[in-house]
């Protein structure tokens, strides 16, 4: 019993390095345009606080300065706002462009990403009379992304709504539409893509490991089977890092109880299929022999699939467990898959 405190702190350390080391830098550089100095004052400041709103960091505003100087004339080009991002160590460059509207601000945001130099712009008109924040939010949330705002819709395009009109009598209701020959009789599904449906995870997998280590006075065969029930939250605000969290079981020679804890950062690597790293820890309670319990250590890498609506699927191999304790050393290595469900 005592071995579960620090397991559980452990696993509560793990999961706040992860969320440091994943947060991107952003260079918010001075807004430009023809409005005024104080509206462009108004939409850098709300730039820098939605890059914070959606857990990224700043430079301190000297490196912005010396950013700027090394970009020199080519500010605002490709160029020049990659050495922006190589002076002040940052993976992303935001330059706002401002221009006055009769009912407001029109803002031209340009995004590039410092490894590639890829540049990125969208426009919006702004509505001063709402949260600028959340406005410059939602368009960095779809451009602050490893493909970038790909073929997304852009929710900030909708047309106003329409002015109510006249009251008017009751109409039948439509008749159903007859299908055309040849024609589908409902329209297609989108395709898959990872991490649409939704940030939390459910899901139910099992596998096969083989035993690499053991107490020496252990009996039986070196092959394990594996269980789990597993539940998981991607953050919004960071988009790849993945907490989990699972509880199961092995059966073989011996048999054991496990939870675990962690977290795992996914690379998409196209729309539907994604590329991550995991890291785990957790308890492992024998239930065949003695009742002992071990601190147990994981890592694997993982392919998730999305197969189409809210369904995907896990492969998490090669995974190495290391359960160390008195008597020796478990060590195990196998590989798991899980159908996931994501709400």
């Amino acid at each position: 019993m005592t071995r579960r405190i620090p397991a559980v702190a452990i696993a509560f350390t793990l999961m706040l390095s992860a969320a440091t080391a994943f947060a991107d830098r952003v260079a918010n550089v001075h807004a430009r345009g023809t409005a005024s100095a104080d509206d462009r004052a108004r939409v850098e400041k709300a730039a820098g606080d939605a890059i914070h709103a959606l857990g990224d960091t700043t430079p301190e505003p000297k490196e912005i300065v010396d950013g700027e100087a090394a970009a020199g004339s080519l500010i605002g080009t490709s160029a020049g706002l990659v050495a922006v991002g190589k002076t002040t160590g940052s993976e992303w460059v935001v330059e706002a462009t401002v221009a006055p509207r009769a009912a407001g601000l029109r803002l031209d945001l340009k995004v590039c990403k410092v490894a590639s130099g890829r540049v990125e712009t969208a426009s919006r008109d702004l509505d001063l009379g709402g949260d600028l924040v959340a406005q410059i939010k939602e368009m960095l949330a779809l451009m602050l992304r490893p493909q970038g705002i790909a073929d997304d819709p852009l929710p900030w395009l909708g047309g106003p709504p329409a002015a109510p009109a006249s009251p008017k009598p009751p109409e039948p209701p439509p008749k159903p539409p007859v299908p055309t020959p040849g024609a589908p009789a409902t329209p297609p599904l989108p395709p898959p893509e990872y991490g649409r449906p939704g940030s939390v995870l459910m899901g139910i997998g099992g596998g096969a490991y083989g035993i690499l280590a053991r107490p020496n006075d252990a009996r039986g065969g070196r092959t394990l089977g594996a269980f789990d029930v597993d539940v998981g939250y991607s953050l919004p605000s960071m988009r790849q890092l993945e907490f989990t969290a699972l509880v199961g079981g092995y059966f073989g020679p011996a048999g054991a109880l496990r939870i675990e804890g962690g977290a795992r950062y996914m690379w998409p690597l196209t729309r539907a299929v994604a590329l991550g790293a995991a890291a785990s820890v957790g308890v492992l309670a024998a239930t065949t022999s003695s009742a002992t319990v071990r601190l147990t250590l994981g890592a694997s890498p993982v392919v998730a699939i999305a197969l189409g609506g809210p369904f995907q699927l896990d492969l998490i191999a090669p995974s190495l467990r290391v359960s160390p304790g008195a008597g020796g050393a478990l060590g195990f290595l196998g590989g798991e898959a899980s159908l996931v469900y994501r709400l």
